[in-house]
């Protein structure tokens, strides 16, 4: 029996001791976990939320005020969110700032310890919702001189997603409207890392999906808005789509050129699609610079208007080849196809109330070779080739040929025109010349010519029939009966190829840097059409009359 009582005894004395031991262990574990929810909640939760305060004021808000309506955060599933955030950063010329209000902000797959010990940031996702963006000015830096408040910043983003966002950009000399307007915009950024020590801005990333809605841009001038229905672009097939682009101004073409005190031609465009493949979209996006193989227009439509009831006030006009190579960024586009177009030229001319207009339909053109690249340049000029009816009747191609690298800017052109009439064409084309081709049946024109920044020559091949021609008065812009007459009497009525007599015209005409290259293709071929027609009692009126004197 007192064996067997001291065995009851040990047993009993063993699970005394299991319970006291299993009692402070239980109460050690809880007294830890309790330590440990203190520790983060009065310690680790405050610092760590005041560490992504500051990381949101110094790399976004660069020292302004950030402040959210709340944050949360999961250590085991390596995960920030936070609600409600703000912030503005404000540039150091004012009144240049940026406002952001951010509805969430999810951050997924976090490296709580380069965040928390190096502040330096590695995670695998940052979702974006719904941020309203309103821009003045230029608050951040355009180079990666000062990319952030600490240079030796790292970081590695997986992706970053912005989605169902709004943005606008104002001028800091005018807030009263917004010179770029995004609605409804997504981003989608992947694999973000730091740019190179040669970079010129402060991160890199490897893929990119843009999607904007009513995209809405102001030029500079506040003339014209560059807009677009919708906008997406794809890194993955290197691609931008636009559908429904437009250029178009923003006063009507009665007040355009009364507002500007002068003659100025308006001008409105517009396409359906616009297409562009294998574009280097990081270099766009970053360097803003233009690297793209082939872009494809479906239903452009150009319209230029000019009043002329206003001031000629002259203005320098470069050769457009010539512009093209003053660009400081780099630009290349391999290919361009136009589809389906229509170019359509109006002018108000002086003292008329009524307007004239050209117009060509059935546009279809190819342009090669668009570049400022001088090694480019060299193996190949920019090349245009165009065909389109001309007043709906007459068949018209034209070759273009740059070669930007020349001294004197010099480019070529040759062109065919059949089957056209001269009727309702002559105030628009030539109203201050002093002859006009009143109407007459065209076969063909045909022309070649050589031309640079002060010259062009060429010859042309004018078979027409049935001319008849008028004398205006270089100042009314009215007809002189007496020299129309004459005029008459000295022109050639019909020009043939069968003819004994057959005429090639001799094409000639001195460049004046006011006027455009659209002006001087005219008055050369002009040139061409008065040396086919006259004989020489009106040619030298014509010639100082097209020099302008």
């Amino acid at each position: 029996m007192q064996i067997g009582s001291l065995k009851n005894n040990i047993k009993t004395a063993i699970h005394a001791g299991r319970r006291r031991w299993k009692l402070l262990i239980g109460l050690f574990l809880l007294g830890t976990t309790l330590l440990i929810f203190l520790f983060y909640f009065l310690w680790f939760k405050p610092i760590l939320h005041q560490k992504i305060l500051v990381l949101v004021q110094q790399e976004l808000a660069d020292g302004g005020p950030a402040q959210c309506e709340s944050l949360g955060y999961s250590l085991w599933g390596n995960r920030i969110w936070v609600a409600g955030l703000n912030f503005e950063r404000r540039g150091k010329g004012q009144p240049a700032s940026c406002q952001a209000q951010i509805e969430d902000i999810d951050l997924r797959g976090i490296d709580w310890w380069s965040l928390y010990f190096d502040e330096d940031l590695f995670l695998d996702e940052i979702h974006i919702s719904s941020p309203k963006i309103k821009m003045i000015g230029q608050p951040f830096s355009h180079t990666s001189n000062q990319p952030t408040r600490r240079q030796n910043f790292q970081f590695h983003i997986g992706r970053i997603l912005i989605e169902g966002g709004s943005l606008e950009y104002f001028d800091a000399a005018d807030t009263t409207k917004a010179v770029l307007m995004l609605d409804s915009f997504r981003v989608l950024l992947t694999d973000i890392f730091p740019a190179g020590k040669n970079s010129q801005n402060s991160f890199e990333f490897e893929g990119v999906e843009l999607d904007f809605q009513q995209f809405n841009y102001l030029t500079e001038s506040h003339l014209y808005a560059i807009k677009a229905d919708q906008i997406s672009a794809r890194s993955k097939d290197r691609s931008i789509r636009f559908i429904g682009l437009h250029y178009q101004p923003q006063v009507n073409r009665e007040r355009f050129s009364q507002l500007l005190g002068k003659q100025k031609t308006q001008l409105d465009a517009s396409s359906q699609f616009v297409v562009l493949q294998e574009v280097d979209l990081p270099r766009l996006l970053l360097d803003k610079e233009i690297d793209c193989r082939l872009m494809n227009m479906e239903g452009f439509q150009f319209k230029a208007f000019k009043d002329k009831n206003y001031p000629d006030v002259p203005e320098l006009h470069a050769l457009p080849h010539s512009v093209l190579m003053d660009f400081d960024r780099y630009f290349q586009i391999d290919t361009i196809r136009i589809q389906n177009g229509r170019i359509d030229y109006e002018e108000r001319g002086l003292g008329e109330t009524s307007i004239s207009s050209i117009y060509f339909d059935q546009l279809y053109a190819s342009i090669y070779n668009l570049t400022n690249n001088k090694s480019l340049l060299e193996k190949q000029a920019i090349t245009v080739d165009t065909r389109s009816k001309f007043m709906g009747t007459g068949e018209l191609s034209m070759q273009f040929r740059f070669f930007p690298l020349t001294a004197d800017s010099r480019y070529t052109y040759q062109g065919k025109l059949q089957e056209f009439t001269f009727e309702n064409i002559n105030k628009v084309l030539d109203p201050r010349s002093a002859l006009v081709l009143k109407s007459g049946h065209v076969q063909q024109l045909q022309f070649e010519v050589e031309a640079n920044k002060t010259l062009s020559k060429g010859t042309m091949d004018f078979e027409y029939s049935n001319l008849k021609a008028h004398v205006l008065n270089k100042e009314t812009n009215r007809k002189k009966g007496l020299l129309t007459f004459v005029a008459n009497l000295a022109t050639r009525k019909e020009n043939k190829r069968s003819d004994k007599d057959y005429r090639q015209g001799q094409i000639y005409f001195e460049r004046t840097p006011n006027k455009s290259i659209t002006h001087d293709l005219w008055q050369s071929v002009f040139s061409g059409i008065r040396s086919t027609v006259l004989t020489n009692i009106l040619l030298k009126d014509e010639l100082e009359t097209s020099r302008g004197k």
